[in-house]
């Protein structure tokens, strides 16, 4: 395959079952390649330096679809680096949906359950941004999982 998939929703959008799908068909998918913490450190301070390296793991690794994190973190630099990739953004329902998923995935994580409104906007916020980014890309397309 010569060109590239990105996978652009958030955690709790289908993001795993895109990826099973992806490997039944025969194409090199890999899924939240990154450990949460190394994900984390990245953001905080390091965004740039943390695509540089995941540039240089998309270019070096040999799979061709990308799932999950880091892809939702880098999606405006996916755009302009790879115009010619299929992008899709996974979502649920409502958020309603999402929150609720996200509660019984992460029921033993109070760092992510006491940040739920927290997430919940940003939630929002990026997809609105994937949304208006992408909004002229050929090869973007929104799936709801539900």
């Amino acid at each position: 395959m010569s060109k590239k998939i990105f996978v652009l929703g958030d955690s709790r959008t289908g993001t795993t079952s895109l990826h099973k799908l992806f490997i039944d068909c025969g194409i090199k998918s890999v899924h939240y390649y990154v450990d949460e913490k190394q994900e984390i450190a990245e953001r905080a301070g390091a965004e740039k330096a943390g695509y540089v390296h995941f540039q240089e793991f998309i270019e070096e690794s040999g799979f061709d679809a990308f799932s999950d994190y880091p892809t939702r973190v880098y999606f405006r630099e996916l755009i302009r680096d790879y115009p010619d990739a299929y992008f899709i953004l996974s979502t649920r329902v409502d958020l309603k949906t999402w929150r609720r998923s996200m509660r019984r995935f992460f029921p033993d994580r109070p760092d992510v359950l006491d940040n739920m409104p927290h997430l919940a906007k940003v939630h929002v916020q990026v997809n609105d941004q994937i949304r208006k980014a992408y909004n002229n890309a050929a090869h973007f397309i929104e799936i709801c999982i539900d």
